[in-house]
């Protein structure tokens, strides 16, 4: 069976600064793995140590943390901060858990890591497809603690409100077989799938006014098989760049995968970004 268009629906050139330079001194730095326990179960943690603020990323619906494996070591050449990607619950090396999925609860067991590994007073949030609402609700419970957003291709509300995205996934909760043997990753993404309405109106409500830097990069090429769901997304990230007051960049000739299609864009703007706040 093809999960990749539920999968997607659920959810230039460097500017010159002084964190395009290539710095000998990064060159070794290398990517450590942890398994930390947040109370109910592990996540598996992908880490560069270095210094504040960390730069996190939140993957894509249905991707772990190797999404970012490129533009993490790219970026462990060229800055001195530390760099942390993680496979969410039910994903990669993670556990799934076996309690109910709450938005709230999943987000603050990324707070919980982070403090574990001492990275939790200034981040600056990357966040992929459904990882773009996720950063939301971390920034809304951590405020003062959160440098930057970047929103990589971003899911938004409105987009599953004008879409059939939710009767796609009642869909998908009806044909749930309980004698059947699933992978974990399928099993986690009907745990997320059952609470979707429920995750949806509690990360409505959040409002993400702030003069932190904020951006967002959307993608050009079509990646839905139905046409007009493919300018929906896009025409939302027109009004949602406007009303959260972040810059709108353009991913040229990229569909959905932007960190792999389209990394240096991802890159130059986390430089951009380091360069604000610093």
């Amino acid at each position: 069976m093809k999960y990749t268009k539920i999968l997607f629906i659920i959810f230039g050139f460097f500017n010159i600064s002084v964190y395009a330079d290539t710095d000998s001194s990064n060159d070794k730095r290398e990517v450590v793995d942890h398994m930390i326990d947040v109370g109910t179960h592990k996540l598996n943690f992908k880490v560069i140590e270095g210094k504040l603020p960390a730069i996190v990323f939140e993957s894509g619906f249905g991707m772990d943390a190797s999404q970012w494996d490129s533009i993490q070591i790219e970026l462990s050449k060229k800055i001195p901060n530390a760099i942390i990607s993680y496979d969410r619950a039910g994903m990669g090396e993670s556990d799934l858990p076996s309690d109910k999925y709450i938005v709230e609860s999943e987000v603050d067991h990324l707070r919980k890591a982070l403090t574990f590994l001492n990275y939790h007073k200034q981040v600056i949030l990357v966040g992929h497809s459904y990882g773009g609402l996720l950063i939301n609700q971390y920034f809304a419970s951590n405020r003062e603690s959160v440098k930057g957003l970047l929103y990589v291709d971003p899911s938004t509300i409105p987009f599953y409100l004008k879409t059939k995205t939710i009767e796609e996934v009642e869909g998908r909760i009806k044909n749930y077989n309980s004698n059947r043997e699933y992978s974990k990753s399928m099993l986690s993404y009907f745990r997320i799938w059952r609470e979707f309405e429920t995750s949806l109106k509690a990360l409505d409500k959040l409002e993400i006014k702030t003069d932190i830097p904020k951006y967002l990069i959307s993608s050009t090429k079509d990646f839905f098989s139905v046409i007009p769901e493919n300018k929906v997304w896009r025409d939302e990230h027109v009004v949602y760049a406007k009303q959260i007051n972040a810059i709108h960049l353009i991913a040229e000739d990229s569909a959905h995968d932007i960190p792999n299609e389209k990394p240096e864009i991802v890159l130059s703007t986390i430089y951009k970004m380091l360069n604000i706040i610093n």
